[in-house]
């Protein structure tokens, strides 16, 4: 899907069945919980001290040799709902949020969002040929072991 902006959406949701604050809880230590999946491509290292909050930065990489690497922050933290983490620099260009929704009996949805450009015509060729399958089938697994974790709590 293209918006007005030319930015495309890359979206993920699961229904989970859990208390909204303790999933708000795990959304702000995305990449960094211990429920994270050991194979996942993504690494996230924090590189400012002190507890998440808005202005955290991040090195994203994708863990493949030669694999691409960028830096992000988080641009916004609405308590009890959603993260957002803008893209800095690096083959894209955007930001992703994770955001929760309080559903009927016990469940939330988590929905996992990305507005991005890709950088770069080499780039374009890459995301379409390679990332962008692995790129869904990580984030499927992430919202897997998320919800897997959630639920056994």
């Amino acid at each position: 899907m293209v918006s007005a902006n030319k930015y495309y959406s890359n979206y993920h949701a699961r229904i989970i069945e859990a208390g909204i604050e303790g999933l708000f809880l795990e959304i702000v230590r995305w990449g960094e919980a211990g429920w994270w999946p050991e194979n996942s491509l993504m690494r996230f290292s924090k590189t400012t001290d002190g507890p998440v909050r808005e202005g955290s930065e991040y090195i994203q990489k994708v863990a493949l040799p030669f694999g691409p690497s960028w830096k992000a922050a988080v641009s916004e933290i609405k308590q009890g709902e959603s993260i957002t983490r803008k893209f800095k620099d690096g083959f894209l260009e955007g930001m992703e949020t994770v955001s929760l929704k309080q559903m009927c009996c016990h469940k939330v949805k988590v929905e996992y969002e990305m507005l991005f450009k890709v950088r770069g015509w080499a780039n374009k060729i890459l995301w379409k040929l390679v990332f962008r399958g692995l790129h869904d089938r990580n984030l499927e697994n992430i919202l897997d072991n998320l919800k897997a974790y959630s639920e056994k709590r």
